[in-house]
């Protein structure tokens, strides 16, 4: 659920639910779910937000077409090539500075992840943050420090910004 006073969906942005009191949707942007008023504040109390940490450096590159199985912790940038996969282990957390994440890509896991990010996650045209194996869930948890530029893309789980735009 994509919530907030005000939502900006970007061109072929596909979201769930989107809870607002102003919609700016793309012409191409898709909402698959309900869109309702949303109960402010969203969080009580207003406004927590988990202390965000990354390990500048230690970056996880995944190559073009490749499979990644990281173990959890937290690195650096997150850079997932186009068509690349990365498997995240359930159960557990995992800390980025930034995210990228190429066309057709994927981050997903087979169960409850918390991904927390301290800059900002982009994702190319047709990439994907989610579950695969248990649909209509909502257990990736996902903390962005800074913004979220979807291009195209999916983000098909709960996400927490601070001071952030969902573009």
């Amino acid at each position: 659920t994509a919530a907030g006073a005000t939502v900006r969906l970007g061109d072929e942005a596909n979201v769930f639910d989107v809870d607002t009191d102003m919609l700016f949707a793309g012409p191409t942007s898709q909402i698959r779910g309900t869109r309702g008023t949303p109960t402010l504040p969203l969080v009580t109390p207003f406004c927590f937000f988990p202390e965000l940490s990354c390990t500048q450096g230690n970056d996880l590159m995944v190559p073009t077409a490749d499979t990644a199985s990281p173990p959890p912790g937290s690195y650096g940038r997150l850079q997932v090539g186009d068509g690349a996969t990365v498997d995240l282990v359930p159960g557990v957390a995992y800390d980025f500075c930034d995210v990228r994440v190429g066309r057709d890509g994927s981050v997903q896991s087979t169960g409850q992840v918390t991904i927390n990010v301290t800059g900002n996650i982009r994702m190319g045209a047709g990439s994907r943050l989610w579950t695969p194996a248990i649909p209509n869930d909502l257990p990736i948890v996902l903390n962005i420090g800074g913004s979220a530029t979807v291009c195209s893309g999916t983000i098909c789980k709960p996400t927490r910004m601070a001071n952030s735009q969902l573009r």
